[in-house]
Parts: structure tokens; sequence; C-alpha cells
């Protein structure tokens, strides 16, 4: 990705710079000192299913092994309050290590969105290289939000 987005820095079109750079070194460090456990690789609600025994999950059809923030930021991203993400905390942690344990898995989220953002910025880049069109639509929706999420995060 680095070489990619290096390449590409001279072209104003696709809003990158040396900060944007950075954040790359920055998420492999995070990326390469995180534990590594399998991973679902699409976990979202459709993949989410909820029994009388309790919840389970389907359609492994991605399963990696990696961080677990890559498959953590998917979930935190659909959450909507503060109160929803405390439930699902609660269900893996004992209420003593709660503000800790939230903590966590705001910042693991935090590394899985960056590490988000970076694949459908080269996706998009490698795309329109490759002569593949989008369109301006798919740059609106999800290339451009991408660049500013980046930058929203605050990364250091």
């Amino acid at each position: 990705w680095k070489d990619l987005l290096q390449k590409n820095l001279c072209f104003p079109v696709y809003n990158i710079n040396e900060t944007i750079l950075s954040y790359l070194d920055d998420l492999f460090i995070y990326l390469n000192k995180s534990q590594k456990m399998i991973l679902h690789g699409d976990i979202n609600s459709h993949n989410i299913v909820r029994g009388e025994d309790g919840v389970g999950i389907i359609d492994f059809e991605r399963i990696m092994i990696g961080p677990p923030c890559l498959d953590l930021s998917q979930i935190v991203e659909k959450v909507d309050s503060d109160s929803e993400l405390d439930f699902y905390i609660s269900e893996f942690e004992d209420n003593s290590q709660k503000p800790a344990v939230r903590n966590e898995v705001l910042e693991w989220a935090k590394w899985g969105e960056i590490f988000n953002c970076f694949y459908w910025i080269c996706y998009f880049i490698e795309q329109t290289l490759s002569g593949k069109e989008l369109g301006a639509n798919w740059r609106k929706k999800h290339y451009d939000p991408m660049i500013r999420r980046l930058y929203e995060l605050n990364i250091s």
C-alpha cells in the first residue's frame, strides 16, 4: 500500500500527502505488535443470528488470522450509542474491568477503522490506475469520506 500511495503523492486528485503516509506507518506498527487470532472477516448484522440458545455467527467464507481490530471495527461502527456499546462489552467482561475494557475496545476499533480506510483508498487508486472507472458517485460516497475520516481519527 505504501508504494502505491507514494507513487500517487504527485496527483492532487487522490488527496494523498505525507501525513496520510505517516498514518500508514503507524498502522503497520500497531498491526505488527497486536496479538493475532481467528477472525470472521465480514462481521455484520447479516452474519449474526440470535436463537433460543444465544447469539451465533455464520458465513465464514472470509475467515482469516489477524489482529482483532479488523473484526471489532466492523462491529463498533454499527453501534448506535454508548449504552449499546457498554451492553456488548458487559457480555465479555465483569463490571469491575468495564472502563479499561471499553477503552481497549475503542482503541482496537479505531485501528481497525484506519485499516479499512486505507483498504478502500488503495482499492480506488488501483482500480483507477488499471483503467476501471468507478465513477464520481463512488468516489463521493466511499473514497473522499475515507480520506476525511483518517484526519478525524487523530492518529498519534
